[in-house]
């Protein structure tokens, strides 16, 4: 599987993420099953998978990111412990497992976060 994220810059009260008195909303998931990988029930069924790995680890994940997770051709076969190591790794590696509730910058490649932008 593979896993993008990035900062969605939400907040409950439509401002920047840093603000005071800013409460960052949860994350968005977004699941993506190619039809490569075989007919409509067998790719509900990773999707099903995926998103309750999702939901075991969303507990432990920082709030404030759009997370996409792409299936490949042995998520289908592999058990469900080891889709959820999967996950649980790759988020460790992104640095999204934290506090829960706590918003961490997440580097985007070729970009500086808001509060490093170069002063023009």
């Amino acid at each position: 599987m593979v896993i993008y994220c990035r900062p969605n810059g939400r907040t409950r009260n439509g401002g920047r993420i840093g603000g005071r008195g800013e409460v960052v909303l949860p994350n968005r998931l977004g699941l993506t099953v190619s039809t490569k990988l075989g007919n409509a029930v067998r790719r509900n069924r990773i999707r099903r998978r995926l998103r309750e790995a999702y939901r075991l680890l969303e507990p432990r994940l920082s709030h404030g990111f759009d997370i996409v997770i792409v299936a490949r051709t042995l998520a289908f076969d592999a058990p469900f412990s080891q889709l959820q190591g999967e996950l649980a790794r790759n988020c460790r590696r992104l640095g999204l497992v934290g506090t829960p509730g706590k918003h961490v910058t997440v580097a985007v490649p070729g970009k500086l976060p808001d509060n490093r932008r170069k002063n023009d």
